[in-house]
């Protein structure tokens, strides 16, 4: 949920904002987890602008528009940001190394990997950057980036 707070002047610095809501009983014992992703820059610029006191533009809501949490649990974090037609980044934190595989209707439609932690840029739904932190392998779309035989961390940017 996106919250337009502009015509608050306590709130001047940061007009708009997101949050989460969550209706439910959780019972004793229940495992209740939020996971948010926190983009600390500014924003390019496109059709959603704001303006204030001299500051520069910023496309806040179709970056937020953008953002899809594919997973989250407390063991599994996936988020795919598109803001841009014929690209997406995803995030992906998973505590357990565990072999993972995420479908998404998105222009990456799959993404199978074994990183503890993983960003990925893609164009056009393949892989522009790539950067895995503990991982023995990564394919998107089904074709394979990278394998090897022990796990470790991987860079890699197209050429």
């Amino acid at each position: 949920m996106i919250t337009d707070r502009a015509g608050d002047p306590a709130c001047a610095q940061v007009p708009y904002s997101t949050q989460f809501r969550w209706e439910g009983t959780p019972q004793a014992g229940d495992r209740v987890s939020f996971a948010w992703l926190a983009v600390p820059h500014p924003f390019p610029k496109d059709q959603y602008l704001f303006q204030r006191g001299g500051q520069q533009p910023y496309a806040v809501r179709k970056l937020v528009e953008g953002i899809c949490f594919v997973a989250d649990t407390p063991k599994l974090v996936a988020a795919k940001v598109g803001e841009e037609e014929k690209r997406e980044e995803w995030v992906l934190l998973n505590a357990g190394g565990v072999e993972v595989k995420l479908s998404n209707d998105g222009l990456v439609k799959e993404l199978a990997t074994n990183a503890r932690c993983l960003y990925v840029d893609t164009r056009e739904g393949q892989p522009a950057r790539v950067w895995a932190h503990d991982a023995t392998f990564l394919s998107v779309n089904a074709r394979e980036v990278f394998r090897q035989a022990s796990r470790g961390d991987v860079l890699r940017e197209a050429k």
